[in-house]
């Protein structure tokens, strides 16, 4: 599933924002969008070993803002998939939330590694604030990612959609007329009509409440 592709490498990018941090890595490389001149720096090429990609500070830089890149690219993607017009409306309006997240995230780390120059030890600054922020939503992208993987998993092969129809109470067959239904717990994917069950009117209202069963297509 391309939201497992996108988990995994939030999961690893996660991992590189922690080596930026613990090796103090900002500085090293304080200009965007190149990395000290140079798109893909030269010294990459001599460097031996996995300790070579998490110690050293270039290396760090390199990764971390590659993987960045590709998850903007992979966000995106997703956005527009998900975002049908006959799709889930929360799912829909859930679609939103890591695409709105992921350009601020960008935004942030640009920040703070053009920001890093000011730093004076002892003092809280501007880079203070990019670099606790750019956290934070990092934090933020992880669960609105956990949560359209809610949304899109696999559900049971019925699922129970429940509307209360603003109608007469007289309502008896599924060819009756009503005005609005507001479908709940409606996940993306291909749905079919399974069953129909009138339950009975809300007291004292004009309100009916039904049970609409459907089934996801193979």
């Amino acid at each position: 599933k391309p939201l497992v592709f996108i988990l995994t490498v939030l999961v690893l990018q996660l991992a590189y924002g922690a080596f930026m941090a613990g090796n103090k890595a900002a500085t090293a490389a304080p200009t965007w969008p190149d990395i000290n001149g140079e798109l893909l720096p030269g010294m990459l090429g001599s460097g031996k070993g996995i300790l070579f990609w998490i110690e050293n500070k270039i290396a760090i830089h390199f990764v971390h803002r590659g993987l960045a890149y590709i998850l903007l690219i992979a966000v995106v993607l997703m956005t527009l998939r998900l975002h049908r017009p006959h799709g889930s409306r929360l799912l829909q309006k859930a679609s939103w939330f890591p695409i709105f997240l992921v350009l601020l995230q960008v935004l942030l780390g640009i920040l703070s590694v053009l920001y890093s120059t000011s730093i004076i030890p002892g003092q809280w600054g501007i880079f203070e604030w990019m670099a606790q922020l750019h956290q934070l939503v990092a934090m933020l992208l992880l669960l609105s990612l956990v949560l359209l993987l809610y949304l899109t998993g696999k559900r049971a092969q019925l699922i129970f959609s429940t509307t209360v129809l603003t109608e007469t109470p007289k309502v008896q067959s599924r060819s009756s007329p009503f005005r609005r239904a507001t479908w709940l717990l409606h996940p993306h994917g291909s749905w079919r009509h399974q069953d129909f069950q009138f339950l009975s009117p809300t007291p004292a209202s004009n309100e009916c409440l039904f049970v609409f069963v459907y089934r996801r297509e193979k």
